[in-house]
């Protein structure tokens, strides 16, 4: 049955066994986890967790872990570990030892998955393991599993002289969320290259010494770690014994210290990192931070906390908003209008009931994979009133039908729902550690790989590329590396958004594109056309875009044989399981010892265990095993 063309015939064979068992069953399913179509491996890991006998479908499946020539067949396997859970956790303790370092890496990922206390005996001896990759996902499971031991044991390690060790247990730790005694967090001080990890374990120490190290911290740090230090001063202020504290040093050593690097976040993509900026600003309360929070007002997945963060301001910032209303008229006005109580216009439309937005979220969350919390409700209700208002609609049921009926009109305008709900904040340059990251050290890395080959063909994909910005921005740093002559590089943008592309297909851009652009580029590869800019024609042709749903791009014929996957801040929206499922696809897609950069604040933790960590100068970053070296 497996060898059948028709996708549909295998999976029925596969659902046949649910409840059946036997050693003739479970050979099948083994076999159909290694199935080239993901709908058949799915169903295999469904029937794999009913079985009868689990005690043989727990071996069977860490068996298959050891498959080095499908990883496929592998990644199927540690579903079906996960899906039967506390079940397999015997079977998975008794070979946390295997010989196979990627089988061992694989239990400890699995076991940090299930999150049962139990595994902490089993998890923890794998952090002194001779593989360096082991050691720092036996530290990742255990902050997956929590509780106080896994505590008490994270915090025996961070006296370690290893320091990608040391990063990942703060990072541990932090997920855990208990206080972290200052006595351990003091002697790491000094290292800048573990302040973004510090500054995560110091908002859990809810310790006055902690609130002034962040801020002294913040002057002197990376984009990355001043984000951190950013959130984590959020939370320290979240506690009411310390928010008098943080307030009052807070306005005593930032309000000489410039706005703009800080201002940055309220653009950032985290919605944590924009609430928690937005706190910060308001504790800062100067007329330039009131200016940015007025601005920031026009962002409608924060606009409650900035007219909260204002209110809380009060007079005192009356006169500073009116000058702002000057240059931001419509969000002036509104801003003013909520301090002085006055009742704002009412909507044509009312609220959405919670049935509602399960409905649309539900909806745009099974075809993208964008997920909306509950707290995003308003969010998502404006953004529904406002493709509505464009049709005409004045029922949410009507609209409702349209997009749920299966008629063209309906899936065309779903379609530009989820465009809609997409986040689509971009601009050239952005997060520039990675970009140095990416020409300093990845397209060395890839160019000596691709020699030894007798290969001289890069292809990178920029998923979730919006308007364009970062693969023109991967183009123009292509450009502008030395040593590349002769090899052909295809730059690939994708985005679920058909505005978008048309818009990256343009490549005019308005000043927001380049805040973070140095001159040379400027003057270099775009020219004026009025208030907007061209980009040059040299880099628009190095660059292909089309439209990508990121649920559905394994089967895009188009994006095999990756070197590089760009997707920075969007698999951030997504549900658990769509994250998981749009992950395998990236390493499908990717060649062996091929990269994916996520954004700074994105982690593959309990996503993914089937790539490597790679510790570059200027970022860490995921490879896929396979390479001729495991770093660059």
């Amino acid at each position: 049955m497996l060898a059948n063309p028709d996708e549909e015939v295998r999976r029925g064979a596969v659902m046949s066994l649910q409840h059946v068992g036997g050693p003739a069953a479970i050979t099948f399913l083994d076999q159909a986890l290694g199935d080239g179509s993901w709908r058949v491996r799915k169903a295999a890991v469904e029937v794999f967790r009913a079985l009868p006998d689990r005690a043989q479908a727990a071996r069977t499946l860490v068996g298959a872990l050891a498959d080095s020539e499908n990883a496929g067949r592998r990644t199927g396997a540690m579903e079906a570990l996960v899906a039967m859970g506390r079940v397999a956790l015997p079977y998975l303790h008794e070979s946390v030892h295997h010989p196979d370092g990627d089988v061992r890496k694989f239990i400890v990922d699995i076991l940090g998955v299930i999150g049962d206390p139990s595994s902490v005996d089993s998890v923890l001896p794998l952090t002194r393991d001779p593989s360096e990759i082991i050691r720092l996902a036996a530290v990742e499971a255990l902050g997956a599993i929590g509780g106080s031991r896994s505590f008490e044991a994270l915090l025996t390690l961070l006296p370690s002289e290893d320091v990608s060790l040391q990063f990942s247990v703060l990072h541990a730790l932090g997920r855990i969320g208990k206080p972290i005694p200052m006595d351990s967090i003091r002697p790491l001080m000094p290292k800048k290259i573990l302040r973004r990890a510090l500054f995560d374990a110091l908002g859990q120490t809810r310790s006055p010494e902690a609130v002034e190290f962040i801020i002294d911290g913040l002057s002197d740090s990376t984009k990355s770690a001043l984000q951190a230090g950013v959130r984590a001063l959020h939370r320290l202020s979240e506690d009411p014994g310390l928010l008098d504290f943080v307030t009052q040093t807070v306005k005593k050593k930032m309000l000489a210290r410039p706005i703009g690097p800080l201002a940055e976040f309220l653009e950032a993509n985290h919605l944590g990192t924009k609430r928690a900026t937005i706190a910060l600003l308001s504790m800062i309360g100067t007329p330039e931070a009131v200016q940015s929070l007025v601005r920031a007002y026009r962002d409608d997945s924060i606009q409650a906390e900035v007219a909260e963060a204002l209110a809380r301001l009060g007079s005192v910032s009356e006169d500073t908003i009116a000058e702002v209303v000057k240059e931001e008229p419509e969000a002036g006005r509104e801003v003013l209008q909520i301090l002085r109580e006055a009742p704002g216009a009412e909507r044509a439309l009312g609220p959405m009931s919670n049935q509602q937005f399960q409905m649309v979220r539900d909806l745009v969350s099974d075809e993208s994979g964008l997920y909306y919390e509950r707290d995003l409700k308003y969010l998502v209700e404006r953004r529904v009133q406002r493709r509505m208002e464009e049709m005409g609609l004045r029922e949410y049921e009507r609209y409702f039908d349209l997009i749920t009926a299966g008629r063209e009109p309906g899936r065309e305008e779903k379609k530009r729902l989820i465009g809609a709900l997409s986040t689509n904040e971009t601009y050239f340059f952005r997060e520039d550690f990675q970009l140095r990251a990416f020409k300093d050290e990845i397209l060395p890395a890839l160019k000596e790989e691709k020699e030894r080959e007798g290969v001289r063909r890069i292809r990178v994909w920029s998923a979730g590329c919006s308007s364009g910005e970062e693969p023109y921005t991967l183009a123009i740093l292509i450009k502008e590396s030395r040593g590349l002559n002769g090899f052909k590089f295809e730059i690939i943008g994708s985005d679920i958004s058909e505005q978008m592309i048309a818009n990256a297909r343009a490549a005019v851009y308005n000043p927001a594109s380049f805040r973070s652009t140095e001159d040379y580029y400027i003057k270099k590869y775009f020219s004026v056309e009025g208030s907007r800019r061209r980009l040059a024609e040299e880099i628009r042709k190095m660059a292909a875009f089309d439209t990508q749903n990121l649920m559905s791009c394994g089967q895009a014929a188009r994006l095999q044989g990756l070197d590089v996957i760009f997707c920075r801040n969007v698999i951030i929206y997504f549900s658990a399981e769509a994250k998981k499922r749009v992950v395998d696809q990236f390493f499908e897609l990717l060649n062996p010892g091929g990269y994916l950069l996520l954004g700074h604040s994105e982690s593959l933790m309990s996503v993914s265990s089937q790539f490597e960590l790679v510790h570059l100068k200027q970022d860490l970053v995921y490879r896929k095993p396979g390479g001729r070296s495991s770093k660059p």
